[in-house]
This record gives C-alpha cells, structure tokens and sequence, in this order.
C-alpha cells in the first residue's frame, strides 16, 4: 500500500477547536462506591456541533488522541484531525483520561483513592456516558476503541446501546486471552515485588514490566528482522527505562489489571459492529477475534501486520482505508 504518512503529518497543521475539562462524578454512579468524587479529565477535538465520536486507545493512550494536552504527544495523531481517517471537520472526538491512570482523572497518584480498588473497562464507558450527559449529547456516531479501548467500546455497547450508533473495534476483545493474562500477571508481579523498595527499585521494576510487555506487542517477525546479538536487550531496556521515567507504578498496575476484567458479554442485539484485527497479534488473537464477530454479528477484518499488536498504531494507510468506512463516509 502507497505510503502516505508524510502526508498524514502535513494535515495535522490545520487549527480547530479544542475543549479541554474536568467533570467530576459522584462514584457510585461509575460503579466506585468507595470513592466519594471522581474527576474525569476529558479533551474534545472539533466543533461540538457536529456528531460526537468516542475515542480510546491502550493504557498508555490519553485524552489527547489528535492533539498534543498537557505536554504530552498525541497517540494518534495520524489518525485523529482535520481531514484525516476521523474527519475533525466532520465530527467532534471525545476522550478521557483513563480513571485509575497517571494523567488528568482520579487514580492511585492521588492521595485520597483507596489502595484497593479496582477500575473495569465499564467504569470508564461510565465515565464517557457522563461527559456526554453533561453536554447534552444523547448519541454517538461511533466508539473507536483500540486496545483496551475496545474494551471501553464493547463495555459501552453493552450498557448504553441506545447511546451508539455504531461500534468500531480494533485489536481488542470481549474477553482477555489467557496467555495474555499470564504475560500481564507477570508484569504486575514484577512491579510488586519491587514496591516495597526505594524509588529507583520501584523505577526498575516498572522497567522490567515494560520490557516484557515490549515482547507481547510486536510479532516474532518484526524481532526477528529488526535484531541480531543484543541490540533486542538494549531495544527492551530502552523502551522500558523511558516508560518507567513517566509512569507511576500503582497506576501502571491498576490498569494492566483493568484490561484483564472480561466485558459485559456481548449480544446480538445492540449497535453495529466493525472489528479490526492483524494475524500476527499474540495478545489478541485471531481465534478471539472470530469469536466477538460470532456473539455480535460484526464484521471482521483480519490482515497482516509485522506489528503485531500495535497494528492499531503503525498500521495508518489501513486504518485511513477502513475507519472512514466504517464510520458510513
């Protein structure tokens, strides 16, 4: 397929509106009980008058998904924006900060948030449900959800059906795999053994989680063509002592054990479904992928990608060619 990422890059210079905000939600009403308040830190990119399209993406993703908030670098930017594969001329795109996270809502960095709790993808949907209630938005053109951010689509679907006009999943299913499981088990592991040390102990730790993970979101063959001798370890090593620099352990914990809630099982009633896969993911599996197509009646698409996992993120002319598709344009 034609390259055309500079491309994608030179449209993201077109200015348009942005909105950034805090809502904050009684807990019980996200599912939190615990929790007296919860602040969600929202980013709306576009002009509200138009239709509103949910986008998330995976734990590391923020509410930034097309423009750069708070420092941080869009996740998305060659996805998101004026005339691009989600059209911000054409539509609003909502996103969160994910609850339980590092960045702008309620999580474990916060003083107040009780150590034991846990945050399922449905507390998020919960969340984005209250954003568009307190603006008035009764229905969403589409959930775009990748990764775990599919988790947070199929979870809205489930609850707020009457509230979508249609969901698009990519790399993501209605339940975790458990090979994947076991890989993020370890992960956690690795992070508690070293909680109780001193900073730079829990610094390593989180680095080594991340190494891990590093191996899981890439197909044997990227690996397999990219390295030779050590230069995997400097790779890894790398990769995980820059996460560890600009993430909290707790919240890095908190949401690694969210994508390992399964979802509202999915039915055959509901919205439309659009579901994006790639064969050589290891973390979501074709096999899995099929099964969501069945329990939904939505379409599949399955193709290949040297990425693997994070298809969803390198893969851009397709997404260029399918999103806008899916979305009914």
């Amino acid at each position: 397929m034609l390259d055309t990422h500079k491309d994608h890059q030179e449209i993201s210079q077109v200015s348009e509106a942005s909105h950034v905000a805090t809502l904050a939600i009684a807990g019980d009403v996200l599912g939190l009980a615990e929790i007296p308040k919860v602040n969600v830190a929202y980013h709306l990119q576009g002009n509200p008058s138009q239709p509103w399209v949910a986008v998330q993406g995976g734990i590391s993703a923020h509410r930034g998904a097309g423009l750069a908030i708070a420092g941080r670098q869009p996740w998305w930017r060659d996805v998101v924006g004026p005339h691009k594969a989600i059209n911000t001329q054409q539509v609003a795109v909502l996103s969160i900060d994910f609850i339980g996270g590092g960045d702008g809502s309620s999580g474990p960095k916060d003083d107040s948030w009780p150590s034991a709790t846990q945050v399922s993808p449905e507390v998020q949907a919960r969340a984005i449900q209250q954003v568009m209630v307190h603006h008035r938005i009764p229905q969403l053109k589409a959930f775009v959800g990748a990764s775990y951010g599919g988790q947070i689509g199929l979870s809205f679907r489930s609850l707020f059906a009457d509230c979508l006009e249609r969901l698009i999943v990519i790399s993501a299913a209605h339940r975790p795999h458990p090979m994947a499981s076991a890989w993020r088990h370890i992960q956690r592991e690795i992070m508690s053994l070293s909680s109780e040390g001193d900073t730079s102990t829990q610094k390593r730790g989180v680095a080594l989680a991340r190494a891990l993970a590093m191996t899981t979101y890439r197909s044997t063959e990227e690996f397999e063509e990219r390295f030779q001798g050590d230069t995997v370890v400097a790779y890894i090593e790398a990769q995980g002592k820059r996460y560890s620099e600009a993430v909290n352990p707790a919240c890095y914990q908190t949401l690694s054990a969210s994508i390992d809630h399964p979802c509202p099982y999915p039915s055959l009633e509901g919205p439309p479904c659009h579901i994006l896969g790639f064969w050589e993911d290891r973390l979501v599996p074709p096999s899995i992928l099929k099964e969501l197509s069945a329990l939904t009646e939505g379409s599949l698409h399955l193709h290949h990608s040297l990425y693997g996992h994070d298809g969803f993120l390198k893969e851009i002319d397709l997404l260029w060619e399918l999103i806008p598709r899916f979305l009914g344009r």
